[in-house]
């Protein structure tokens, strides 16, 4: 790309120079007064013209071009290659900037498949992407509420909720939500899978954590959800809100 932009300012170096020079002929036939002359400058100014048309829809398609290229980079690098879901970097840069910009109380719902490993040794590579586009399509049926979906690891997603509305209600009222918006996505993510005429079952749990009141910044909240998790296994439930006792 460096070598084309060069190319380019050069031409358009070499038509400036040009654009002179047609300046030049087309003020001396003026002058001249000669029908030929007169001819030969609007010819020259027509074929210079076109020229500098063709140089400006060049000159756009390169700059069209280095954004898409910017932008695939920049979605590389922020998403799931597999599932095509924003990755834990876009999710820390995401959550850090509700935190400092916006600050809006959210819930965090962590999402674990606990076996997911033993299902993927069982199935192969491509059975494997299948199963996790299907759990990815899944979970995004959630957005159309208040929900965004993060993939943070091989068997782990997780997933912001942000609600004005629900913010200002007790926070009794708040966990009763958040576990019932978990409860919901729960049972569709271990409704069961057909890939490749293979039946499979994911076993699934949720921790929930919330700002301000369980951390202030993503891997506190991150890990908060973590302990919940524990003790939804523990207590072999769906899903467990964060209390300050998980961490004993």
């Amino acid at each position: 790309m460096p070598d084309i932009k060069r190319k380019v300012w050069l031409a358009y170096s070499i038509f400036v120079v040009l654009g002179f020079i047609t300046v030049i002929i087309v003020i001396l036939s003026f002058y001249s007064g000669d029908e030929k002359d007169l001819l030969f400058a609007g010819a020259v100014s027509g074929i210079y013209a076109t020229l500098m048309i063709m140089l400006f829809i060049l000159s756009k398609k390169i700059i069209s071009y280095k954004k898409r290229k910017k932008e695939a980079m920049v979605k590389q690098v922020n998403h799931d290659l597999q599932t095509g879901l924003p990755n834990r970097n876009y999710f820390i840069e995401y959550a850090e900037k509700l935190l400092t910009k916006a600050m809006v109380p959210f819930s965090l719902f962590f999402l674990e498949l606990d076996n997911f490993k033993y299902i993927s040794d069982t199935i192969d590579r491509f059975e494997q992407d299948m199963l996790l586009i299907e759990i990815a399509g899944r979970l995004k049926e959630f957005e159309k509420t208040d929900l965004k979906v993060f993939r943070i690891s091989n068997n782990e997603f997780c997933m912001l909720s942000y609600n004005d509305t629900i913010s200002k209600r007790t926070p009794e009222n708040i966990a009763g939500l958040n576990i019932g918006t978990a409860q919901q996505i729960i049972n569709r993510v271990t409704e069961p899978y057909k890939i490749n005429g293979i039946e499979l079952n994911i076993i699934a749990h949720i921790g929930i954590s919330r700002y301000p009141e369980h951390g202030y910044t993503p891997e506190e909240l991150i890990q908060a959800a973590g302990f919940a998790i524990k003790e939804a296994k523990r207590t072999q439930t769906a899903a467990s809100l964060f209390t300050g006792k998980m961490e004993i």
